[in-house]
This record gives structure tokens, C-alpha cells and sequence, in this order.
């Protein structure tokens, strides 16, 4: 893979200034080509998770580390239509300043028993940047789970 394709992925899904490995995005890179959606989630400094959509699957790779040297990459993909029921949770944030209502959406998925799958769309969760893309694959899978 290209070092364009893959810092434009590695941008795409986590900004800038993140560290993440370079085998990381490249597997990414190669696992995400036909999704249709796919957004990334910086849990800690060292921790991060990328979901994409893939018809009506849902694919999921983590990572641990910064470096190739300690990367720890795990991954897993679920079919929607396997899934009994998503939750979406919906946050409003009132600003007394300004007087406007920003909303956000929590989409939890239960995946088995001790497992799930959450992502935070809600006001101040994220960078505006990334509320946007995470706001915009929410949206992706409420769509793909109503058709599977």
C-alpha cells in the first residue's frame, strides 16, 4: 500500500496527531476497500477500534500499541441480521448561553451476553470532526439493520 493511501485512511478514521501502526491501517486498509462506511474510535493513547460497514456486516478491528513492535490487533465481524435488537439512545445538550439544543446518538450493540459494541455520537464525546463521522456511520447502520 501507498504511504498516501495510508495516512489518508489513518486521518480519515482517527485525525491527526494520532500514533497508530502502520500494520494496523494496512490491514484496515485492505479489510475496509468495499465498505460503504467506516469510522474509527481512539479509546485510549495506546487503544483504538475501527468499525465499517460492509453490506449488512458489521466488521470491527482493534488495536493496542502505537508501534508495530507492540501492536496487538484483534478483529471480528457480525452479521446485522444475526443482532435481536440495537438500542439508540438519544442525548440532548442545552446551552442556557446560547439557547440551542444540540443532540447526539448513543447506538449500543449487543453482540453476545458480555459484549457490545457502543458508539457515542453525542455532543462533546468527541472532536466536532469526529462526532460528524461518527454521527454519519450511526446512521449507516440504523439504515444497513432496517434492510437486513
Amino acid at each position: 500500500m501507498t504511504d498516501d493511501a495510508l495516512n489518508s485512511l489513518r486521518l480519515e478514521l482517527f485525525g491527526p496527531n494520532v500514533p497508530v501502526s502502520r500494520a494496523y491501517i494496512d490491514a484496515l486498509l485492505q479489510l475496509t476497500e468495499s465498505a460503504s462506511a467506516r469510522v474509527g474510535v481512539t479509546k485510549t493513547a495506546t487503544d483504538r477500534v475501527a468499525y465499517w460497514l460492509d453490506g449488512s456486516v458489521l466488521g470491527e478491528l482493534s488495536c493496542t500499541g502505537a508501534s508495530d513492535e507492540d501492536a496487538e490487533i484483534k478483529g471480528r465481524l457480525t452479521r446485522l441480521a444475526e443482532l435481536p435488537s440495537i438500542k439508540v439512545d438519544i442525548a440532548v445538550e442545552y446551552d442556557n448561553f446560547t439557547r440551542v439544543s444540540r443532540i447526539g446518538r448513543v447506538l449500543t450493540l449487543e453482540l453476545s451476553e458480555d459484549r457490545q459494541v457502543v458508539l457515542d455520537g453525542t455532543p462533546r464525546s468527541a472532536p466536532t470532526e469526529r462526532l460528524e463521522a461518527t454521527d454519519k456511520f450511526i446512521g449507516a447502520v440504523l439504515a444497513a439493520y432496517s434492510k437486513a
